[in-house]
C-alpha cells in the first residue's frame, strides 16, 4: 500500500524529524522515498520570467537524502530507494500537485519547522496538505521537546477512531499495515454521545416516539438510550475486531461516553499512543458526530503522531 513517500522538508530540523517516521516503511516495506523542498519565487534566481532553483536549496535536499540512504543502509536496507526534487512555488499547493503527478501513497510531514535555508512555516503548509491532500498525511510532532523516535517509546499501540460510519472505516487497511509493519497492538476507539437537548424537561414517551404513554424524566430517556447506544457500538467494534484479527493483528476496542473530541483527547492525554489513525471525515452510521470536526480538534490538541486518511 506504502510503495512511494514524500517527505517535505523546509531546511530546518524541526521539519526532518518527519525522516525518523519514513524509516520503517522504507526498511521494512522497501518503499521509495523521496524528499522535496519547495522554494518560493522570492528565493530563487529569475531571468525573462523564469526562475530558477539555487545551487544551495539542491545541495541540502541531496545531501539530506544522502544521508537518510546511509542511515537505512547502516539497518540493513540496501536497496533503499531515496530520490529527491527542488520545486518552485507556493509549498503547499506544489507539495499537493506532486503528491498526484507522482502517485505518491503517503506524506509524511512535521506539523512545525521554521528557518533554515527556507522562509516557509511548516505548521500552516501542513495544515493546508491535510486539507488538500487525496493522499493520507502521517504527520508528526516535531515540536516535542527532547522527544524519543516513536519506535522506541514504551507504549507499542495504534489507536483507530471509529464513528460508526464506513467513511471513518476506510482508514482501517492503513491500520492494518501500520500494525502488520511494527508489531503493534491495535485499540479501537468509539464515543457515544449523549443527546444534545439543553433543558430537562419532562419529556413523554408518545412524543419521542415510543409506544407507551408514561412520562419520561429527560434523566431517564438519557440513561435508557446511552445503555442502547453502547451495546450498538460494543455490537459494532466487536464485528471490526474480528476482521482485525482474522488478519493476525491483536486488537481490543474501548467504548467511551460524552462529546467525542474531548473524550478522545482526554483518553490519549492518559494513554500515550505511537499512532492515532482516523478518517477526516465521518458522518452518520451508528452515530451523530462528524469525524471531520473531531480530527481538526484532535490534530491540534495531542502530541502524539497522526495519520489522517480522507475517504472516497
Amino acid at each position: 500500500m506504502y510503495e512511494k513517500i514524500l517527505v517535505p522538508l523546509d531546511g530546518s530540523v524541526l521539519a526532518e524529524k518527519a525522516l525518523l517516521y519514513a524509516k520503517e516503511p522504507a526498511a521494512k516495506l522497501g518503499a521509495e522515498v523521496i524528499l522535496v523542498h519547495v522554494c518560493g519565487p522570492e528565493e530563487c534566481h529569475c531571468e525573462a520570467e523564469r526562475c530558477y532553483v539555487r545551487p544551495i536549496h539542491r545541495v541540502y535536499v541531496e545531501h539530506t537524502a544522502n544521508m537518510f540512504k546511509a542511515e537505512l543502509e547502516a539497518v540493513g536496507a540496501r536497496n533503499a530507494e531515496i530520490g529527491w526534487e527542488v520545486l518552485i512555488g507556493d509549498p503547499a499547493t506544489e507539495i499537493i500537485r506532486y503528491s498526484k503527478e507522482k502517485d505518491v501513497s503517503l506524506i509524511i510531514m512535521a506539523t512545525h519547522g521554521r528557518s533554515g535555508i527556507s522562509r516557509w512555516v511548516m505548521g500552516s503548509v501542513t495544515d493546508k496538505v491535510t486539507r488538500g491532500s487525496v493522499v493520507p498525511v502521517w504527520i508528526v510532532r516535531a515540536f516535542v521537546p527532547d522527544d524519543i523516535p516513536h519506535s522506541d517509546w514504551p507504549e507499542s499501540k495504534i489507536l483507530v477512531l471509529l464513528d460508526g460510519s464506513n467513511m471513518a472505516e476506510q482508514v482501517l487497511p492503513y491500520v492494518a499495515q501500520h500494525a502488520e509493519m511494527s508489531g503493534r497492538e491495535v485499540v479501537l476507539l468509539r464515543v457515544c454521545e449523549p443527546p444534545d437537548i439543553e433543558s430537562p424537561f419532562i419529556y413523554y414517551i408518545i412524543q419521542l416516539g415510543y409506544p407507551y404513554t408514561r412520562p419520561l424524566v429527560f434523566e431517564d430517556y438519557v440513561a435508557e438510550e446511552m445503555v442502547k447506544w453502547k451495546a450498538a457500538a460494543k455490537e459494532y467494534l466487536v464485528g471490526i475486531e474480528k476482521q482485525l484479527k482474522d488478519d493476525g493483528l491483536k486488537v481490543e476496542s474501548e467504548i467511551l461516553v460524552g462529546k467525542p473530541a474531548d473524550e478522545i483527547i482526554d483518553y490519549v492525554g492518559n494513554n500515550p499512543f505511537n499512532l492515532i489513525a482516523m478518517s477526516t471525515h465521518g458522518r452518520s452510521g451508528l452515530s451523530r458526530w462528524a469525524l471531520g470536526n473531531t480530527a481538526d480538534k484532535v490534530l491540534h490538541a495531542t502530541s502524539s503522531p497522526i495519520l489522517l486518511v480522507r475517504p472516497h
